[in-house]
């Protein structure tokens, strides 16, 4: 696995971050690590995780967020149907994503955010809900049945 330093982000403040390679999507180590060990026992079980996105940028959380801020005039409460927060989700403020300390990881899941609003799942997003907690990790956006976060991590940290 090819590691690389970069700039790192939890609660707005930037740290020195080192990210491994997982499929092509940067991980912090141990959130790579049981992303492996889950990814493996996912496929004993039929199952194919595809991560699709791990840390990002500063940029790059900053280009999202402007993507997902409400355009359609009605922040708070009901969103137009072509709003791009009701069609995709909302977006961490820059400094403040799970995906810029590495933590987070975007799984392709075959679901949309209208899929779990109409209680439509897949099986690898069933077997995620089932079986992510064993291997530390949690889906922190409810809206958004891709996204998944080491939080077990939290109890390295505090150690």
């Amino acid at each position: 696995m090819a590691t690389l330093l970069v700039d790192g982000y939890r609660d707005g403040e930037r740290f020195d971050l080192i990210v491994v390679d997982v499929q092509g999507v940067k991980l912090e180590a141990s959130t790579a690590v049981r992303y492996e060990l889950m990814r493996e026992a996912a496929a004993k079980a039929g199952i194919r995780l595809i991560a699709r996105e791990g840390w990002r940028s500063f940029a790059r959380q900053n280009a999202i967020y402007e993507s997902r801020r409400c355009k359609c005039g009605k922040p708070g409460g009901k969103h137009a149907a072509n709003c791009v927060v009701a069609v995709k989700g909302p977006a961490a403020h820059p400094g403040h994503s799970g995906h810029q300390a590495g933590e987070a990881v975007d799984l392709s899941v075959g679901m949309t955010v209208a899929d779990l609003a109409a209680r439509r799942t897949t099986p690898a997003f069933e077997w995620l809900e089932l079986h992510a907690g064993e291997y530390g990790f949690q889906r922190t956006v409810k809206v958004e049945p891709w996204h998944w976060q080491n939080t077990a991590i939290q109890e390295i940290r505090d150690a």
